[in-house]
């Protein structure tokens, strides 16, 4: 018994374990990006996305590594982490796809719509994933999907309010406009993504259907309308409508 339990528990904990640090290297960037520029005394924000300006460009790639100061970093890095953890441990097969596409729909369409000024952050990630966990809760008929979906509508449901336009984002300089980008990303992410989704686990009632009670059923037919049982042959069903004088 311990042969064959162990080996599957090993193979969860390199799982988990790859999930785990996948997550914190993503995670990790940003904050060492932000203190390298702390301790060298740079200033690499010009590198952000500049909306409509061809030089601008190059923010939708950089963006996401840059930050305004330490409590910007480290509120992102939190959200980040949680929601790359959940999303790389139940969506393992289309994660990269998820989060590249995420990555790049937010950043162009913020470089599209945004207003005049650097934006930097990973705030619009945070959204998207964030986004695609709660559409993928439900629409999947898996209950994992629709737990991860509870659980980030439960702890991080009071984002929403930072989509909109409202004067508590504007006063802020908070770009209302990436995580709107972020957040339609995630939505059209989980969609497109939905067939390769995990599907709901099937259980053995529901594979193989019930044996049929033949002997019941036969009880009510004519003997020359019953199936032959495997001791008999279809002569002996026959026979019985002349017994033997």
């Amino acid at each position: 018994m311990n042969g064959l339990v162990h080996p599957m528990l090993k193979e969860n904990d390199i799982l988990l374990l790859r999930n785990l640090l996948w997550s914190f290297l993503i995670t990790l960037l940003p904050i060492l990006v932000f203190a390298t520029e702390q301790i060298g005394g740079y200033n690499w924000n010009d590198h952000g996305i500049l909306p409509r300006n061809f030089s601008g460009l190059q923010g939708v790639l950089f963006s996401p590594f840059l930050h305004g100061d330490w409590t910007h970093v480290l509120s992102n890095s939190v959200p980040l982490f949680a929601l790359l953890w959940l999303t790389r441990s139940h969506f393992r097969d289309i994660f990269w796809p998820v989060l590249i596409f995420v990555w790049a729909a937010s950043g162009f369409w913020t470089w599209l719509i945004a207003r005049d000024s650097y934006i930097v952050g990973s705030s619009g990630i945070v959204y998207g994933l964030a986004a695609f966990a709660v559409t993928a809760g439900f629409i999947s008929k898996n209950r994992q999907a629709q737990g991860i979906g509870l659980f980030t509508l439960f702890f991080y449901g009071s984002m929403v309010w930072g989509v909109f336009p409202l004067e508590m984002n504007l006063s802020q300089g908070i770009s209302w406009e990436g995580h709107a980008c972020g957040a339609v990303a995630g939505v059209i992410a989980a969609l497109v993504m939905k067939p390769a989704m995990p599907e709901r686990p099937r259980y053995s009632w529901e594979l193989e259907p019930e044996p049929e009670d033949n002997e019941e059923n036969d009880y009510w037919k004519l003997p020359e309308q019953r199936e032959p049982r495997p001791e008999e042959t279809p002569g002996d069903v026959n026979n019985s409508l002349n017994p033997p004088q």
